[in-house]
């Protein structure tokens, strides 16, 4: 008893039975959580890389500095130069560079997922969702495209659904989108042919430097300039059109299938100055022109081509 009345409390130490027992409690809510709830799962392969990477080779584009990642495949079991003789083909999806050195990057191991095993108690599947699923003793990390009662088609890449062409939101073009080209991973000069071209060329200065386009609204007599993206293939010396052959797949045998979905995706800073700014972009058949003001003005046309003309007075 102190001198005030109040007896000392001494403060409760942790035991040994305590630690054990607070150790198998969070065992259990764990195996509950798995069992009823969450799980994780490995990503094995690179069916769907982007998104999710299975294991993979990863190395740096000698050209353009660009990350390749390039899926592991089964001949990585077999001797070091079948595995060169494998993965020669590795190309950069950025600047198109081949024979990448891929074979001398270690193996890196797929990502990890949790997966939510109540997200359908409340609600049921939607399309372009990534999901999990076990079927002949395996498990399986699909996308879905198709939902109960539908007939799906895909055709020349897009989706058809009971005939009508499947739309997708900007979120979920954004979540599947597959890179075509960066410009901050820019090649080394005199190694390629530049994929922006623009007209007319400037007296005063460049119009594009590095990764930066550079334009001057304070003149109302300068005009337009155009920048145009020419998808150049360093290998042909041809402007080709942008397919669904992916760089990831290695050595697999390249498809020529042309896309139409595609994403022009830039940052704008205005400074000074007054015109109207045009995002362009097409796939050899539908050409789609987005007009913006500096007051933040947006609006989207349907033209026939692109042209100064139908520029300066769209339809």
């Amino acid at each position: 008893m102190p001198g005030n009345g109040v007896p000392l409390v001494q403060p409760k130490r942790w035991q040994r039975f305590d630690i054990i027992r607070l150790f198998v409690l969070v065992i259990c809510v764990l195996l509950l959580l798995r069992t009823f709830f969450l799980d994780a799962y490995h990503v094995p392969t690179g069916s769907m890389a982007p998104t999710l990477v299975g294991r993979h080779r990863a190395c740096s584009c000698p050209r353009c500095g660009f990350t390749v990642q390039v899926g592991l495949h089964e001949r990585d079991d077999a001797a070091d130069e079948t595995q060169a003789r494998w993965y020669q083909h590795a190309w950069c999806p950025n600047c198109g560079a081949m024979g990448l050195p891929i074979h001398q990057s270690a193996v890196a191991s797929g990502q990890r997922m949790i997966v939510n095993k109540t997200a359908f108690v409340t609600r049921s599947p939607k399309r372009w969702e990534v999901v999990v699923f076990h079927l002949f003793g395996l498990d399986f990390i699909k996308r879905i495209l198709g939902l109960p009662d539908e007939t799906v088609e895909i055709k020349d890449g897009d989706l058809f659904v009971n005939g009508a062409l499947c739309r997708k939101t900007l979120e979920e073009v954004k979540a599947m989108r597959i890179l075509v080209f960066d410009h901050n991973y820019q090649p080394k000069p005199m190694t390629w042919a530049p994929r922006w071209e623009s007209a007319p060329q400037r007296t005063n200065g460049q119009l594009l430097s590095g990764a930066t386009l550079h334009l001057d609204g304070t003149s109302t007599s300068d005009g337009w300039h155009l920048v145009a993206y020419r998808h150049f293939c360093l290998n042909t010396k041809k402007f080709l059109p942008i397919t669904d052959e992916y760089a990831y797949n290695g050595a697999e045998p390249s498809r020529t299938v042309p896309v139409h979905d595609l994403m022009l995706e830039c940052d704008i800073e205005i400074q000074a100055g007054q015109g109207t700014l045009a995002l362009g972009i097409s796939d050899g058949k539908d050409h789609l022109i987005a007009l913006l003001t500096p007051d933040g003005r947006a609006t989207l046309h349907v033209a026939n081509g692109f042209s100064v003309p139908m520029l300066q007075q769209p339809g």
